[in-house]
């Protein structure tokens, strides 16, 4: 990727007639595997994975709620579908806030499209759960086994985000266990205290 930038240069001691003396054009190259470039990626991955954590552990919240009330499959796929929604919404519009305190007026249309792409991959992780629960509605299971799956499903995944941080951190192989340990551990925790309290 090559940008081109330009300023203009001015020397006092000539005339204003002669004006703009010269014009400095600096080529900058993105070279892959550049340092800074590998820097910007590696942001916006903690940055993805972070949602997608935070999205999974109310998925599970959620799903624990579910299988308490034994609802139909159209009723857990609607509350599924409508906490996704409600979490990009929530999640947009705080980055919204955040970006007009940060720049100093309304994020414009492109950056209001990065902040909702940004906010998807919490609602990304409710989709397996959507069409586990979509199956159990055409038969192919109890909608109770589809929203036990789903949760068990969703711990798992909080394990793979916890080996995922390991591995993007450069953790070794320990830590990358013990990064993944602590998040099912977190997961584990929230099924454990839907059970104490049902």
């Amino acid at each position: 990727m090559i940008g081109i930038s330009w300023a203009p240069h001015f020397q006092p001691d000539r005339t204003a007639a002669s004006g703009l003396s010269g014009v400095r054009v600096v080529v900058q190259m993105r070279i892959p595997g550049d340092p800074r470039h590998a820097a910007d990626w590696q942001n916006l991955g903690v940055e993805r994975l972070r949602e997608a954590v935070y999205g999974t552990i109310i998925l599970i919240s959620v799903l624990a709620v579910l299988s308490e009330k034994e609802p139909s499959a159209l009723d857990a796929d609607l509350s599924v579908a409508g906490t996704a929604v409600v979490l990009f919404l929530a999640h947009a519009y705080a980055g919204f806030v955040a970006e007009r305190i940060g720049i100093g007026r309304e994020a414009g249309r492109a950056s209001r499209l990065r902040l909702a792409s940004e906010s998807w991959p919490v609602v990304t992780v409710t989709v397996w759960p959507l069409v586990l629960i979509g199956l159990s509605g055409l038969g192919v299971m109890p909608t109770a086994v589809a929203v036990s799956a789903s949760t068990w499903l969703a711990v798992v995944a909080l394990g793979v985000w916890g080996w995922m941080a390991g591995v993007m951190g450069h953790d070794r192989l320990p830590g990358r266990l013990w990064s993944c340990a602590r998040s099912l551990a977190v997961g584990l925790a929230i099924v454990a205290l839907k059970v104490a309290f049902h």
